[in-house]
């Protein structure tokens, strides 16, 4: 029985830095370490895995898709002391009604794509078949008419779910003779599964949503990693910042905020970096998303400063910073306070911008 080639579905990413020891040494490099959980060598191989992923779609569907959010701001703009972001939130850059017709003019076309370049790892258990490497729709995150939601699934080594584990659902039951055949496929020790999040909105106009500008991406691991960077369009750091202030000024329920306290703190950490940004165009795309969304500006920033003041005073949003995944390693360069404080400034930038 031929061993399952694990990293065949790799589509940017050598095979041969998928290893843990790679992975703590390159994170040793990065200095990404806590005195709690030593080498952040999972964040290392989510990192490299996000950014094969992003690849995928940024080569294989080119210009049909611009990309944005706190993946690209943070391999782009916070590379030193980065918020770690898995997902990955994209545009389409043409006209659709429905997400069915999405998933034919984009999701298809790519993982065919994938089959033909022999991009794909299969796993067959009596007759029984699952593509690792190919995108799917992922219904448990689609919950906005407007927004694809879809998953890349991927094999990994220390992050997911063990693969019998994982595959058990697609193939609704597995026994105990078809574990034990699928471990005997993968050498007799399962390696996991994991899935990279992907987001595409869309509109029946196409008008381009957010304004971009071509630009070269390269992940967080480099130049350790040694991964060549992708041309890809990417949304403009003032139109994400305002997007991001938006956000900390929308109006929640008092249930909701605290079940979005993990958006609030990658929010802010996000906003650390905006002093290279021109102001008069962040508050210009303040101004038309709001305006989209029926809130005036001066809401937003009253609101978003009344939210910080909230935050600070929120334990759950400190432990938050301090203890997750993403944000841990970065509370160790930056104080929780300091991170808020930092974000009120810029809403005080921004007020003196609109009085001006």
């Amino acid at each position: 029985m031929n061993k399952i080639p694990i990293f065949r579905f790799l589509f940017h990413a050598d095979p041969k830095i998928m290893n843990i020891e790679n992975y703590k040494t390159i994170a040793l490099k990065k200095g990404w370490k806590t005195e709690l959980a030593g080498p952040l060598f999972q964040q290392t191989e989510r990192d490299i895995l996000t950014f094969d992923t992003f690849s995928v779609l940024a080569t294989i569907a080119k210009d049909q898709l611009s990309f944005g959010g706190g993946t690209l701001l943070n391999w782009l703009q916070l590379r030193d002391s980065p918020r770690f972001s898995f997902d990955l939130d994209t545009q389409l850059q043409f006209p659709a009604k429905t997400k069915q017709e999405v998933m034919a003019k984009i999701v298809e076309p790519i993982n065919n794509s994938l089959r033909k370049s022999g991009k794909v790892t299969s796993i067959e258990v009596d007759g029984k078949k699952y593509e690792i490497g190919l995108i799917y729709f992922d219904k448990e995150k689609d919950h906005f008419s407007n927004m694809l939601s879809l998953k890349r699934s991927v094999h990994a080594l220390t992050i997911g779910r063990d693969a019998h584990e994982y595959i058990r659902k697609d193939f609704d039951e597995l026994s105990d003779k078809q574990v034990l055949k699928l471990k005997g496929m993968y050498g007799g020790k399962f390696c996991k599964i994991e899935d990279v999040r992907i987001e595409i909105g869309f509109s029946e106009s196409g008008e381009p949503k957010f304004p971009t500008k071509e630009t070269d991406v390269e992940p967080l691991v480099n130049p350790e990693a040694g991964l060549s960077p992708v041309k890809a369009n990417v949304t403009v750091m003032e139109h994400t910042i305002a997007s991001k202030i938006f956000r900390l000024g929308k109006h929640y329920s008092n249930t909701e905020l605290i079940s979005t306290i993990p958006e609030f703190i990658k929010t802010i950490s996000d906003l650390r970096y905006w002093k290279s940004a021109n102001l008069d165009e962040t508050l210009k795309y303040i101004r038309q998303i709001s305006a989209s969304e029926d809130y005036g500006v001066k809401e937003i920033l009253d609101s978003s400063e009344n939210m910080l003041k909230w935050l600070k005073s929120e334990r759950k949003a400190k432990d938050q910073f301090e203890r997750g995944a993403q944000t841990s390693m970065l509370a160790t360069r930056i104080s929780y306070l300091k991170v808020i404080s930092n974000v009120s400034n810029l809403i005080q930038r921004i007020r003196e911008q609109l009085q001006d």
